[in-house]
């Protein structure tokens, strides 16, 4: 119910439609690289890698939040000058080790490599990256974890309520938030948490924290 980006999971039932087409046409696209859940998601140490080029020579790099680990589209450039081979090398250890032993170096000539190279202080360079976010499909998400949580503490009383029509149309696109959204939202919510109140919940934690 709650996606990795939002924090943990908790399992509810649902149809085919809301596991394998919501998270195909909402969850996947809100966690594409260059998204702003995916670096939401990296903050919390999950999510991809995010793309963006480097100030210095203005080229293509992805970048780990979690590890800190910057990654070249091209770890490894290999220069021939008459008999002598120059390898560049770009990137995280951990990237070039794993280049270099796909050009057949064993582990003790890569790491013998890697310790000998030059290193650059990158401390002044800037990292750019475009983020992309689509309210529409942010607000989809909400209303998929709404009824989730919905159908989790109330079961079919919640999710075939009107609470529960508004959050269905919202999550297949059939209205908006702003025009489901109540004038007395409180007022509302106090109302259905009073209905289907249970032995753990009272009205006003309720309506507080719903």
């Amino acid at each position: 119910m709650f996606v990795k980006a939002l924090g943990g999971r908790t399992q509810v039932w649902c149809c085919r439609d809301c596991n394998s087409t919501v998270g195909h046409d909402i969850e996947g696209p809100l966690q594409k690289p260059g998204e702003l859940l995916n670096l939401v998601a990296q903050m919390r140490g999950a999510g991809r890698e995010i793309p963006g080029t480097l100030s210095a020579a203005d080229e293509p790099i992805t970048y780990d939040l979690a590890t800190s680990e910057l990654r070249f589209a091209k770890p490894v450039v290999v220069e021939q000058d008459g008999d002598q081979r120059m390898y560049e090398l770009r990137g995280s250890p951990k990237q070039v080790r794993g280049i270099l032993r796909d050009k057949g170096f064993d582990s003790e000539t890569a790491d013998r490599l890697i310790a000998g190279a030059r290193h650059n202080d990158m401390a002044d360079q800037w990292i750019t990256t475009t983020l992309a976010h689509d309210p529409a499909l942010a607000h989809r998400l909400v209303a998929k974890v709404a009824l989730g949580a919905g159908e989790l503490a109330f079961g079919e009383a919640f999710t075939g309520g009107r609470l529960g029509a508004c959050l269905r149309d919202v999550l297949w696109a059939r209205a908006t938030i702003t025009e489901q959204r109540d004038p007395c939202p409180t007022r509302r919510v106090r109302s259905v948490v009073c209905q289907f109140r249970t032995g753990y919940l009272v009205p006003e934690v309720g309506a507080r924290a719903w």
